[in-house]
This record gives structure tokens, C-alpha cells and sequence, in this order.
């Protein structure tokens, strides 16, 4: 019973999404938007392109969007859960307009990742980590290097810079998640409620399962504890009314980075800001960028 209860609890946290469903999920959020690939060709070259990840060899791919001139100052930018690289390009148009080439790339089972699992942002940290290092390499020493994630992909953010040694210079999170073990024990709890095993049973049984197939602990997972020690100043932006990273997660991020973290608080739903007030938004990202 442990070891099939282990098994479940392990699938149950790892496959949050998939390509499929993140491949329409995106489609309708553009249409919902109102930006979409074809507006932004217009004025700028989308080029596709590919990593291969450094753990397993799978397969990222990515965008780089630019004018013709690759060497300039960049952005890459990390969607969030149910997302693909093409769910950024709302913020990719504000970086664009502020003179920011800008990388996107979809995380793991998501879009064309060939990586079908989700870790909460521990492994999906690495791709993110290889998407970087094959960039600095392609910019002169003079270009800036802005990393901006949202939710789930603002963990992913986070524990990039953790591991981040001088290729990014400045980190923006938008309504990031903090510990995800916090959505984990709601979603378990629900399931505790229904049969005679407790939430920390559940844990201790997907624990082993976790650590053998991802090398990655249900206990590792809190990307604002990551980043406290990083010096890397960070634009924290979230609103006050947010259900799926409530408020307490940014004021987690706000306790860990302390001067370090420049917060902005709104209010709407969850990773909206750039949608309800582009202007605005932009706006945010010009000051904290000093433009």
C-alpha cells in the first residue's frame, strides 16, 4: 500500500500539466490578451531555436526575439503553469519597446519540452540555467541580462538566480510562487479529507519516489528561501487579491531579499498586471530597469 500510495502521490505532483493542454491553454490566453505572434513580426524577427538540456538531453525550445541586432541588452522570460514561451509575449512587447531583445523558452511538459514531468521549478531552474549560459556566451560583456518569470515560472526564476554565478543582472517576479510544498499540502489535504491516510503520510510515501526519479525533495522547494542569498536586485510585483500565489508568498519574497527587493502591490487576479494595466506595467519595468 505505501509503495502504490508513493506512486500516486508522486505522479500527482509531477504531471501538472501537459503539452497538449498547455499548447491551447496558451492559444486562448493570447486571444484573451489581444497579442498574438503575427503583431510582433511585424516590427521584429521571431527566431526559433533549440537548447539541449545538460541532466537528461532533452529538448528545449525557445524563441529569440530581435531587430537584426543580436547583441544587445536582453530579457528572457519564463511562463507560468499551463503555459508555453508564446504565453510571455505580452511582456516580450514591453521589453521591446524599452529596447530589450528578448528569449523566450517553454519549461518542462510544456509545449515542445520534451521533458514530460514538473518539478516545481527545482529542475526546470536547470534548463533555465543552460538557456542562459548559451546566451552570455553570444553577448558582448557590456550587454544587460533581465530575467522576468511569473507564477509557477517565477519559482523557476527564483531558483535560477539561486544558482546564478554573474549572467543576470536583474530579476523581475511576478506573482511568484514561494514554497511550493504550501499548494502541495492544500491539494493533498483535500485528498486526506476523502481517505484514512494523512497528508504527511502521502508526503513521506511520494518522498522516496520524488528523490529517486528527479533527484528533488518535497522539502527543497521554497524558491524564495533559495534566493535570499543572492545579491541580484529583484522587482517584485503582485496583487493583494491574488488566490493562486496568495499575498503571503510575496511577502515571503519581501522578507528574504529585504533592501534588495523593490514591491510593487496591485490588485486583480493572479499574474494580470500586464494585462489589465500594460501602460502601467511597462512603466514598472522602466523605472526598475533606469530608463
Amino acid at each position: 500500500m505505501f509503495l502504490f500510495m508513493g506512486s500516486q502521490v508522486y505522479k500527482g505532483t509531477t504531471q501538472l500539466s501537459s503539452p497538449e493542454s498547455t499548447t491551447k491553454e496558451t492559444a486562448d490566453f493570447l486571444d484573451y490578451a489581444g497579442v498574438h505572434r503575427e503583431d510582433i513580426a511585424k516590427d521584429f524577427t521571431i527566431e526559433e531555436f533549440t537548447v539541449t538540456a545538460s541532466h537528461d538531453d532533452h529538448t528545449i525550445p525557445a524563441i529569440h526575439i530581435h531587430n537584426g541586432d543580436k547583441d544587445r541588452d536582453t530579457a528572457i522570460l519564463i511562463h507560468g503553469l499551463g503555459g508555453t514561451k508564446d504565453a510571455t509575449l505580452p511582456v516580450a512587447k514591453m521589453f521591446l519597446n524599452l529596447g530589450y531583445n528578448v528569449i523566450a523558452y517553454d519549461q518542462m511538459n510544456s509545449g515542445g519540452n520534451t521533458a514530460l514531468v514538473n518539478t516545481f521549478g527545482a529542475r526546470e531552474s536547470d534548463d533555465t540555467m543552460k538557456v542562459l549560459t548559451q546566451l552570455d556566451t553570444e553577448l558582448s560583456d557590456d550587454c544587460e541580462i533581465v530575467m522576468w518569470g511569473t507564477s509557477f515560472g517565477g519559482a523557476t526564476a527564483a531558483m535560477a538566480a539561486a544558482k546564478d554565478e554573474g549572467i543576470v543582472d536583474k530579476l523581475v517576479l511576478d506573482s511568484p510562487m514561494a514554497d511550493a510544498l504550501d499548494m502541495i499540502r492544500i491539494e493533498l489535504d483535500k485528498v486526506a479529507g476523502e481517505t484514512p491516510f494523512s497528508t504527511n503520510f502521502m508526503l513521506a510515501a511520494g518522498e522516496p519516489f520524488l528523490r529517486v526519479h528527479q533527484g528533488v525533495s518535497y522539502y527543497e522547494l521554497d524558491a524564495a528561501e533559495a534566493i535570499k542569498d543572492s545579491d541580484m536586485p529583484v522587482l517584485l510585483i503582485h496583487s493583494r487579491d491574488d488566490e493562486v500565489t496568495p499575498p503571503h508568498m510575496g511577502h515571503e519574497y519581501e522578507e528574504a531579499l529585504g533592501d534588495r527587493v523593490t514591491a510593487i502591490w496591485t490588485e486583480g487576479k493572479h499574474s494580470e498586471a500586464y494585462i489589465t494595466q500594460p501602460e502601467q506595467y511597462q512603466q514598472w519595468l522602466a523605472d526598475f530597469l533606469g530608463q
